[in-house]
């Protein structure tokens, strides 16, 4: 089979002949102007060692990339996700001015307190007196993820125990009543005319009578109380490199 140049005529039976001839005829055939732009196009190549010298270049970024990819599968290896505890969180980020031991002679019981039970629920006062006896970050009690904490003369936080609960919740309950009852003293004229004020006195002292924290429902809302007032907002994950 024979091959013919669109430009000559010329006839090759070898197909890479044919090829060469006819790039070199299509070449000549070209005018001056399009002769400049074809040597242009096709001769403004990088020379050899320009080339070497990018594949070096290449070669170090690509060292370089490997190492760094090296570098963060091995950390990510040795990266996991742990529960920080309360206590430590605690121990890190928290440190009381006062102590557990001295609690209860800041819980103050005052004549707003006991006003206010006679229109509001006696554990929603007895945490009233809690917020405005102690202030959260000077306070030896705190409250995260629903575990209450005690903070000791030791310098040491711990999980705080029923009884120191129920210390606290008697030591203002017991206030409350003593408040109560100086304040039929002080308005004991008017109670002797006025059998509205009675009922409504004698409603308030069974309301704080019949509050017992020797069952486990009043401890549990006494707990809600100190909770509500010293609660810390803790992230409970983490990421540690473990060596």
């Amino acid at each position: 089979m024979t091959s013919t140049c669109i430009y000559c005529n010329k006839k090759y039976t070898n197909k890479s002949a044919f090829t060469r001839h006819q790039l070199l005829c299509e070449f000549s055939s070209f005018n001056p102007r399009s002769k400049n732009v074809y040597i242009e196009e096709t001769t403004d190549l990088p020379s050899h060692p320009s080339l070497v010298f990018a594949m070096q270049e290449m070669l170090i970024k690509m060292k370089k990339m490997d190492t760094r990819i090296e570098f963060l599968e091995k950390e990510n290896s040795i990266l996991q996700k742990v529960k920080m505890s309360g206590h430590k969180w605690l121990t890190e980020h928290v440190n009381p001015t006062t102590y557990i031991e001295d609690i209860l002679p800041m819980l103050i019981v005052t004549e707003k307190h006991v006003d206010m039970l006679f229109n509001e629920k006696v554990m929603d006062v007895m945490q009233r007196v809690l917020e405005t006896s102690i202030i959260k970050k000077d306070a030896p009690l705190a409250h995260i993820k629903g575990r209450l904490y005690s903070y000791h003369k030791s310098k040491e936080w711990s999980h705080m125990t029923n009884q120191q609960v129920v210390c606290i919740l008697n030591q203002i309950h017991q206030q409350l009543i003593q408040g109560l009852a100086d304040w039929r003293k002080s308005n004991q004229n008017e109670l002797n005319v006025n059998d509205t004020l009675v009922i409504k006195y004698n409603k308030t002292l069974g309301k704080l009578l019949e509050l017992n924290f020797t069952i486990d429902n009043a401890i549990h809302r006494g707990k809600t109380c100190i909770s509500n007032v010293v609660d810390y907002e803790v992230k409970n994950i983490i990421e540690i490199v473990v060596e």
